[in-house]
């Protein structure tokens, strides 16, 4: 999923104990109180038959107007029938508002709409993600059986959700107590027919978590020399570097993954490299000139970390290099955007 990482970490300090879980019915009705139906899938409506209801938020999500593609997308489910697609696109725009409660409200709304939909199903599984990572470490650890769970019905409904096949390989990965690297390995395997690059890195670090970092470096190695162009696999040996702690090696990786055009992989590094020189106490104002230029850029992508996170990272170099009062003010812009950011309220607290 697209909060492997961050996920990954609660869980580590979650341990392995959970609870069962059981779905509470869903109420299907908007905010006036209609009754909701699953409405007919744009994919499958004749060509220029209706006009698209939907047109409009859509163009507000790709100019990044998340708030007004949230107003609208209510106003759309008050009026149209349309309601499975627009519970879906509510839940996919509250999670990247990183809106929990919103996220799985409506992620439960489309996939009691739409039980046939794969990405329906994504939907939800996001959005319990999201409440994990926001609902402490007893939340998450009931919550994780049902977001496994759907990933699961995810991959039954489309087995080449590249997605959700992350996800479960990252459960595999990382999860204390219940990891199966070798699953894993299996798993990106398979990967690797639907998404070569990230099936490659998923097996490279299947590679690692069963200590044999050689083979996962040679994978690395031959996978560049076939594919130049995948630099996702300079991530990936970044990561191992900063996990050997050989910083200067990583951050030439990183430095690798930059070469080419201004994708989601560019800002994967370009963060990256912002993060290692702050969390190693190095080169403080060149960090704040990468985490400039991310933010400058405003990157949408499934892997990138957030713009809330990114004024929090700010906000973190601008202590480093003593300037505390452009520092509060990072932090209350992280705020701003994530209100439940407990890095950025503990980070303003200290300075106070």
């Amino acid at each position: 999923m697209r909060l492997i990482v961050p996920l990954v970490l609660l869980l580590l300090a979650a341990g392995a104990g959970f609870w069962w879980f059981h779905d509470e019915p869903v109420e299907l009705v908007d905010a006036a109180g209609r009754t909701l139906t699953a409405g007919t899938s744009a994919s499958v409506r004749a060509e220029g038959s209706a006009p698209d209801e939907l047109a409009r938020a859509r163009d507000l999500r790709e100019a990044g107007d998340l708030d007004a593609t949230r107003t609208e997308l209510l106003a759309v489910l008050e009026r149209s029938e349309r309601d499975g697609e627009t519970c879906l696109l509510l839940s996919e725009v509250a999670f990247e508002r990183r809106d929990a409660d919103e996220a799985v409200e409506y992620g439960e709304k489309a996939v009691a709409l739409q039980p046939d939909s794969a990405p329906a199903h994504h939907a939800l599984a996001d959005g319990l993600a999201l409440e994990m990572m926001t609902g402490g470490i007893l939340g998450a650890m009931k919550t994780l059986p049902r977001w496994k769970a759907t990933i699961e019905r995810t991959l039954e409904l489309d087995p080449a959700h590249v997605e959700a096949q992350m996800a479960l390989i990252g459960y595999y990965l990382f999860t204390p107590g219940l990891g199966d690297p070798e699953r894993a390995l299996e798993l990106a395997r398979t990967l690797e027919t639907s998404d070569w690059t990230r099936g490659k890195v998923m097996q490279a670090h299947a590679l690692r978590k069963l200590d044999d970092p050689e083979a996962a470096e040679a994978l690395c190695r031959a996978a560049l020399a076939e594919r130049p162009q995948a630099r996702e696999l300079h991530l990936a040996l970044a990561a191992f570097r900063i996990q050997d702690e050989r910083i200067p090696e990583a951050d030439g990786e990183y430095e690798a993954a930059k070469a080419g055009e201004k994708d989601e992989t560019y800002y994967q590094a370009l963060y990256g490299q912002a993060e290692l020189r702050r969390e190693h106490d190095f080169e403080p104002e060149r960090a704040l000139a990468l985490c400039d230029e991310y933010l400058a850029a405003k990157p949408r992508g499934d892997w990138l970390p957030s713009l809330a996170r990114a004024h929090c990272l700010r906000g973190a170099l601008l202590e480093q290099l003593e300037r505390p009062s452009e520092a509060r003010v990072a932090y209350e812009e992280a705020l701003r955007l994530q209100p439940e950011m407990e890095t950025a309220t503990e980070a303003l607290e200290r300075l106070r």
